[in-house]
Parts: C-alpha cells; structure tokens; sequence
C-alpha cells in the first residue's frame, strides 16, 4: 500500500475468496484515499464489472473513479507466438 506505484496485472482472471477480495478492497481503497497511482490490467469489460458481485463493484467503482481506461485491441500475442516474449 505504501509504494509509489503500484500495478495490479491481470485483475479478476482468478476466483477470489471472501479473504481475497477483502484484501484487495484495503489495497484499492488505501490507493484511492490517498490518491496514490494504480495501474490494472484486465480482460474485464465494463458491463462484466457493473454486473459483478458487490464486494468487486466496489473495488471496480474505486478503480474507475482514480483511473484512465485505455482499451488495447488487437490479437493476442500469446495465441500467436510460439516463442516466449
């Protein structure tokens, strides 16, 4: 919570548990109030969070007030590499 800034990758591409999504929800919320920068990844669209369970809505809400979506299209890489990057 106290680093300058933090990344989170690849949000909500696992189940959480309640302990999970608590956890993350003092991580977000600590970033929110004190306005420290948080960049996320995710696959997640936007009607996916607005249909969410509340616990993640909230954590979406947090996430969508302090940042700027950039929506990166295109293929995967993954899907067309058979090298590792």
């Amino acid at each position: 919570q106290s680093v300058d800034l933090l990344v989170l990758d690849d949000l909500g591409s696992c189940a959480h548990s309640d302990y999970v999504t608590d956890k993350l929800f003092e991580v977000v919320d600590a970033r929110y109030r004190c306005a420290k920068p948080l960049i996320v990844t995710t696959n997640i669209k936007s009607r996916e969070m607005a249909e969410a369970p509340l616990p993640m809505r909230r954590i979406y809400d947090r996430i969508g007030e302090r940042c700027r979506a950039v929506a990166v299209d295109g293929a995967s890489r993954r899907a067309n590499s058979s090298q590792p990057a």
